[in-house]
């Protein structure tokens, strides 16, 4: 068996080869820390539209990144990773940088934009990256993605073969194309959206039980 440190070593290096494929300025996001993904059960990806700035993400989230985004993608990750709604307390940035290193964060856009991607400029990012993006996700091999907002939902088939669940909460079931693991994409919010903190962990801890997630990584 291949100890965590090879693994997280094999998986920064293809990531390194993956992303000088792309041109252009190289893209920030992914693995925020390898060592810890690979050690994760669940693996957890967060696929959102782009980042807000020329700021190398990965870089940023190791320090922490802001409350206003990440807050919530540090609740939502401790349930997925925990099984269970953590208290809401105050999270402290020891806490987001602590949690936020268990994760890869994957922008359809590899380029900065402003506040708000159209799903126009996403579709063609989709376009013109695919096989890229593709192999991004292939790479990762999570055991859930998060589908941050309807667009990125909506343009998740068109990156990676998925099949829908047979029940009401439109769970999306994935596989990867070179191992029989498998996992789940989980449609949702994007986490600066203004829904009330509570009520969003409440509706993803209700996908999570009512679709009996937890025992498919456990």
């Amino acid at each position: 068996m291949v100890s965590f440190g090879r693994q997280a070593e094999a998986l920064k290096r293809k990531e390194a080869l993956l992303f000088q494929r792309w041109g252009g300025e190289r893209p920030t996001d992914g693995l925020v820390s390898p060592e810890y993904y690979v050690r994760s059960k669940p693996r957890v990806v967060f696929l959102m539209k782009e980042t807000n700035g020329k700021v190398d993400l990965t870089d940023f989230l190791r320090n922490g990144g802001r409350w206003q985004t990440w807050n919530n993608v540090v609740r939502w990750s401790r349930l997925l990773r925990n099984g269970f709604a953590v208290p809401l307390r105050k999270i402290t940035d020891e806490d987001r940088r602590n949690e936020l290193l268990h994760l890869a964060i994957v922008n359809i856009k590899k380029t900065p934009g402003g506040a708000r991607a159209s799903k126009s400029e996403l579709r063609h990012a989709v376009m013109h990256d695919y096989g890229l993006l593709r192999d991004q996700l292939e790479l990762y091999q999570p055991d859930v993605i998060v589908c941050c907002g309807q667009d990125v939902t909506d343009l998740l088939p068109e990156i990676i073969d998925v099949r829908p669940a047979n029940d009401a909460q439109k769970i999306l079931h994935l596989s990867w194309s070179d191992t029989s693991s498998k996992g789940v994409a989980i449609p949702f919010y994007h986490p600066a959206c203004r829904r009330n903190k509570v009520a969003l962990l409440n509706e993803l801890k209700h996908l999570v039980e009512t679709n009996k997630l937890i025992k498919l990584w456990r």
